[in-house]
């Protein structure tokens, strides 16, 4: 959801594509529900091609052998999704992975960690990060990273923060209107002191979906691309490639979002052209 200034006072957006599709707005599940009358469906942009731009291979940031990497996000954004892809690439690269879900009660808008671990023989010992021991954050929900149980495991020495800014209303925030916005750029400080500031990357993943794709589906899978493209993945591109295809859901808008991420990174001039064209002729 989203936060729109109007001229009575700050509402309430839902985005549509992380709808339930249950009904139970219906029974007033819904903050912002509403009846509309005669309407008709907006249309989605056309997924855009891939970036023009030929990517150089990324320098790697992190360790090739065995690196350590906590992804954090929002239930029902496809954290566990990013976590999956992860874990077969790096199978279909000939390596080791080894991967541990925390989701708890968040199915839909909850806190969700996902850390994978992936080397190049046999794992041993456990998949979850330890204090100062990762080597990525993978932040898809900027809050989520700055919270002190996940900065717990960043050591200013050795983690790539690449995380998306976008900005996702909090529970207190849903509920009383007046409520104040988080504090982002006192999150981002927060991360900046506790990882490698120097190599750090930050963009909007869902700001950039929304405008490339029409919804926000694939802004985690954006953030994943810049990720690769900034190197704290260990994996090749056709890896990343044949397990975006392999885990099916929207594969063709994923791939491109996969391609767009790295864009941000590697070609920003190209990305921004391709969000704004600037006027027609």
């Amino acid at each position: 959801s989203d936060l729109v200034a109007t001229e009575f006072g700050r509402k309430t957006r839902i985005n549509q594509s992380s709808c339930n599709k249950d009904l139970s707005c219906l029974e007033g599940d819904c903050p912002s529900f509403l009846t509309v009358i005669g309407g008709q469906e907006a249309g989605r942009t056309t997924a855009p091609h891939w970036p023009a731009a030929e990517l150089p291979e990324p320098a790697l940031v992190v360790p090739s052998e065995d690196v350590t990497i906590r992804l954090v996000g929002i239930g029902g954004t496809g954290v566990v999704t990013v976590s999956q892809i992860l874990g077969v690439a790096a199978l279909l690269d000939g390596r080791h992975a080894s991967g541990l879900d925390q989701t708890g009660l968040s199915q839909k808008g909850g806190p969700v960690i996902s850390d994978v671990r992936i080397a190049s023989g046999p794992l041993a010992g456990g998949a979850v990060a330890s204090a100062a021991c990762a080597d990525a954050l993978l932040g898809f929900d900027l809050l989520g990273v700055a919270a002190p149980r996940n900065l717990r495991v960043a050591d200013r020495d050795r983690t790539v923060a690449i995380v998306s800014t976008s900005i996702v209303p909090t529970g207190q925030m849903v509920v009383e209107r007046d409520h104040e916005a988080p504090d982002a750029p006192a999150a981002m400080v927060a991360i900046e002191q506790v990882t490698r500031s120097d190599a750090n990357f930050y963009l909007d993943g869902r700001g950039l979906a929304s405008a490339l794709f029409g919804d926000e589906v694939s802004a985690n899978v954006i953030v994943l691309g810049a990720a690769w493209q900034r190197g704290v993945l260990p994996l090749s591109r056709k890896a990343m490639h044949g397990a975006i295809r392999l885990n099916g859901a929207g594969a063709q808008q994923n791939l491109a979002a996969f391609e767009w991420g790295r864009a941000c990174v590697g070609a920003p001039a190209e990305l921004v052209a391709a969000i704004d064209p600037g006027p027609p002729a």
